[in-house]
């Protein structure tokens, strides 16, 4: 787990006290060392929603970096415009389909039948492999 925020680290190690430690990093994504931290696979959810949309290219680009060969990428995005200037940033298919091509090779990009009743209809699901 990684996030910037101490607080939902000590809570996630509160809740999962068998979780193992070394696998909680209180750290900004963007500076995460590439010669420290190599991951199999990232589940997605919030995070992308929560950084400004200028940043999304190098989301990606630190994204497709910090997975190991093969790696994946797993999660929901937001398929929805919230028209405002404050998290969350909404985004569509076709932005992220743009974005994310590059670097990795989309294997499902559909919307979620799952989701909360709230976001229900306002999400995809997104499976993705880094490219080698």
């Amino acid at each position: 787990m990684v996030d910037f925020a101490p607080a939902p680290i000590a809570a996630f190690a509160e809740r999962y006290p068998d979780f193992p430690v070394e696998h909680l990093i209180c750290a900004d994504f963007f500076e995460l060392s590439l010669e420290q931290y190599q991951f199999d696979w990232v589940l997605e959810q919030t995070f992308f929603c929560a950084i400004n949309p200028s940043r999304r290219d190098e989301y990606v680009q630190q994204m497709a970096a910090l997975l190991k060969p093969n790696g994946k990428l797993i999660g929901l995005l937001f398929d929805k415009d919230f028209g405002r200037e404050e998290p969350p940033f909404g985004g569509t298919k076709a932005e992220y389909q743009q974005r994310f091509e590059q670097h990795f090779d989309i294997e499902i990009m559909e919307p979620s039948y799952n989701s909360h009743p709230a976001r229900q209809g306002s999400e995809l699901f997104i499976k993705m492999r880094v490219k080698a």
